[in-house]
């Protein structure tokens, strides 16, 4: 009668522990769902940025190249001199004064 009594004591504590484990489970699951669902949002989100990104840089690039083909066979002059071939030869050693009368 003992023994009955503690197989069935323990088939309790078993289905106990059974139903414990597969709510605990069930609960991990439902986490591990809510995370992978979260991360996939907060990726796409990511991934979007990224795009818009790459595609302003496109356009950026479309346009100066853009703006290079419109100067293409321009002809540019500088706005200033560019070069410098140093003073002028009187600039240095200017002529002496020349006097009248002498």
């Amino acid at each position: 009668m003992e023994l009955q009594r503690d197989i069935a004591a323990n088939a309790v504590t078993l289905q106990q522990v059974q139903a414990k484990q597969a709510e605990c489970c069930c609960s991990i699951k439902q986490e591990i769902a809510s995370l992978n669902l979260e991360n996939e949002k907060r990726f796409n989100a990511l991934s979007s940025k990224m795009d818009q990104n790459e595609i302003q840089r496109l356009r950026d690039q479309v346009q100066d190249l853009k703006s290079d083909v419109r100067m293409q066979g321009v002809v540019r002059y500088p706005a200033g001199y560019s070069w410098n071939a140093g003073p002028g030869p009187f600039a240095a050693a200017p002529l002496p004064p020349v006097g009248f009368g002498m």
